[in-house]
């Protein structure tokens, strides 16, 4: 991956540490993967656009493991995720109780 094509739209210091500590896209896979892809092509993780100066770059002892446009869009991801596991506990009380969750998804 060329960092200074894919990621033109970073400050410097963004390029840099993409040069020097990289995506952790590579290790992932399945939908996991499908998440990460558009950082991969220096968009961002929620709305896909290009990143650019208000860019949030995650970063982890693994690499960087997330891109986003800006704060609303980090924030958008988290809650996605937070109403994510909430379907799934609430399928599984549900199946739990006896049902079969499929009323849940009508």
């Amino acid at each position: 991956m060329d960092v200074e094509d894919v990621f033109a739209g970073l400050p410097s210091n963004m390029r840099g540490l993409l040069k020097h500590i990289g995506l952790l896209y590579d290790e992932l896979e399945g939908e996991v993967a499908e998440v990460y892809e558009p950082l991969t092509r220096g968009l961002c993780m929620t709305c896909q656009i290009p990143l650019g100066e208000e860019t949030i770059l995650l970063v982890t002892k693994n690499g960087i493991v997330g891109g986003y446009c800006g704060g609303a869009c980090y924030q958008d991801m988290i809650t996605i995720g937070w109403l994510q596991e909430k379907y799934d506990d609430l399928q599984s009380s549900i199946q739990f109780r006896g049902g079969s969750g499929d009323a849940a998804e009508e």
